[in-house]
């Protein structure tokens, strides 16, 4: 198998997580934008929790750039590697991974709808998931506007819809898995 740069974008709640773990079994490395922005965070001192880190996160984009965290990811990225990178937001972010990794990139927006998605970030527990669907949608228009994921809007490659059981997506995951292999090696063969 050719390597293969997956970027994995989605709402919060959607599945990416999920996606990149199915792939991992499938012998992928998973590298999270959102450990990155932590990293990041850490250089800098500071250690936020809950609500903060989306605060701070839309601080950090209006401040760097909204493309300064997939620029920070592509120097430690391992181009002869499969890798999946989980948590793709933006339009910028995706240039500057489609500009680093060219025709082995394929992006895949995962979807689901947003009362599933609020059930499974809701049943987590984990300190930045809304406790309301209040919060929930609060949630969505920080991601949509201050995060950028608005710009994502027709930016994938794939589109692959979560709403089922866990065996469906990992059926879905490994179907996209083998037409992707062979999407990436015709593209890298005209190349």
């Amino acid at each position: 198998m050719m390597s293969m740069i997956i970027c994995i974008t989605g709402m919060p709640g959607s599945g990416k997580s999920t996606v990149a773990n199915i792939l991992h079994e499938h012998g992928f490395v998973v590298e999270e934008m959102r450990d990155e922005f932590m990293h990041q965070m850490r250089l800098q001192g500071r250690f936020p929790e809950g609500k903060e880190i989306w605060k701070l996160a839309a601080d950090f984009k209006a401040e760097h750039g909204m493309d300064a965290i997939a620029k920070a990811m592509v120097k430690r990225i391992d181009q002869d590697s499969n890798t999946v990178i989980a948590g793709l937001r933006n339009s910028a972010e995706l240039e500057v991974f489609r500009n680093t990794f060219g025709d082995g990139l394929v992006v895949v927006e995962v979807v689901a709808l947003p009362e599933t998605r609020y059930a499974r970030l809701s049943g987590r527990g984990v300190s930045i998931d809304p406790k309301s669907y209040k919060e929930f949608l609060e949630r969505e228009q920080n991601d949509l506007v201050g995060l950028g994921q608005a710009s994502m809007k027709g930016m994938s490659d794939i589109r692959m819809t979560n709403s089922g059981s866990i065996e469906e997506l990992r059926s879905n995951v490994e179907a996209f898995l083998k037409d992707a292999q062979g999407r990436v090696a015709r593209a890298k063969t005209k190349s």
